[in-house]
């Protein structure tokens, strides 16, 4: 789920400017963006958040669902993923609390 709080909110027509170039050199389109966050692909979706009309996604979710797109693709559980950023902080801040 995004955290509007520490992730960075892009647009879908910016976050289809993070993924790899597709079939003559073009980036996905924002129709293919919009699939993608509503339907998903591979039964992968990409998360968005709802601001008023306007649909928008962050950079980390953008590598969250090219991370579970690739270990879909490649076989491997996505509990594999490496642990976010902010678990990580958490635990840490748990360590420093003595819990």
């Amino acid at each position: 789920m995004i955290d509007p709080l520490t992730e960075e909110i892009i647009s879908l027509k910016d976050a289809a400017q993070d993924f790899p170039r597709r079939r003559k050199g073009k980036k996905p389109s924002i129709g293919c963006m919009y699939r993608y966050s509503k339907t998903g692909c591979k039964g992968i979706v990409l998360e968005t958040i709802q601001a008023g009309g306007t649909r928008a996604t962050s950079r980390e979710a953008v590598a969250r669902f090219l991370r579970r797109m690739t270990a879909a693709v490649s076989g491997e559980s996505p509990e594999s993923e490496a642990p976010s950023h902010a678990s990580i902080q958490a635990e840490q801040e748990l360590d420093e609390a003595g819990i």
